[in-house]
């Protein structure tokens, strides 16, 4: 067989293996297309399940919202006792509503003057002893100088004794007279704060920003301040910070045992 011969041969049988290995290749080639083309799919259906699940959440909790404050309106104006009612609805809703509408409630319920602290017992209408006000922004987002004063927390004494606060913001809001004792509000954020006889006696405010806020008779007795940012000029005009922790960890119950100590040592020595 002549060379020229061996070529047509070699030919012959190429085209088909070409063939047949281009169509593989176009096979794979839309395997791998159809693969991706369903995981896109896939992809979409999932956002699309979800955007409608969100969706369904938002409206599912606008309703609880709205049920809520339709039913305390209606309570304000019965003749029934409302304490209990009031409380038992309030907690209900705050379990069941993201930080948004938190904060949705909490204002409505300062505006309505349910808790405000009474100006003779200092006892609000609703307790919210224990309610969970995590990450819920009360901030005054306006730009300094502009804010109104009849707007939220001006008038205060805000009843918040025994709330979950942790980092939880009152950016430039006006705190006065405010009840957050026994409250944790670790890393929290009270930065310009008018704090005037605000009580934080047994509060948790490890990690708190206390830059420019400003200090009249608060009381800090046994408040733990660990590693907040408050200064000695702050402390300076507290009412008092008897039995706290200062922000290096110091306990102020045992400096102010030392330094005693020290000073009687001191005295003996000078005896002798």
């Amino acid at each position: 067989m002549q060379f020229k011969d061996i070529l047509k041969v070699t030919g012959v049988l190429l085209v088909p293996l070409m063939l047949g290995v281009a169509t593989m290749m176009l096979t794979i080639q839309n395997t791998i297309d159809a693969k991706e083309n369903r995981e896109k799919d896939l992809d979409i259906a999932q956002r699309e399940r979800d955007q409608t699940a969100d969706l369904a959440e938002e409206e599912r909790q606008d309703n609880r919202l709205i049920e809520y404050l339709n039913g305390i309106s209606t309570l304000m104006f019965s003749t029934q006792p409302l304490d209990p009612l009031l409380r038992a609805k309030t907690m209900s809703v705050l379990r069941q509503v993201d930080v948004k509408r938190k904060r949705e409630v909490i204002l409505f319920l300062y505006e309505a003057k349910l808790i405000r602290s009474d100006m003779n017992s200092g006892i609000p209408i609703i307790s919210l002893q224990d309610v969970n006000l995590d990450n819920v922004d009360f901030s005054d987002l306006r730009p300094p100088y502009t804010q109104v004063i009849s707007n939220f927390y001006y008038e205060t004494r805000i009843a918040l004794r025994g709330v979950s606060l942790r980092n939880t913001s009152f950016q430039r809001r006006n705190l006065y007279r405010s009840d957050l004792a026994q409250t944790d509000c670790t890393r929290s954020n009270f930065s310009s704060v008018d704090l005037l006889e605000v009580d934080f006696s047994y509060a948790k405010l490890v990690e708190c920003n206390f830059e420019n806020a400003r200090f009249n008779s608060v009381n800090l007795q046994n408040a733990n301040l660990s590693q907040s940012n408050i200064t000695d000029e702050q402390l300076a005009k507290a009412l008092t910070y008897q039995g706290a922790i200062l922000p290096n960890g110091t306990s102020l119950a045992i400096l102010l045992f030392t330094l005693s100590s020290s000073t009687r040592d001191g005295s003996s020595s000078t005896e002798l």
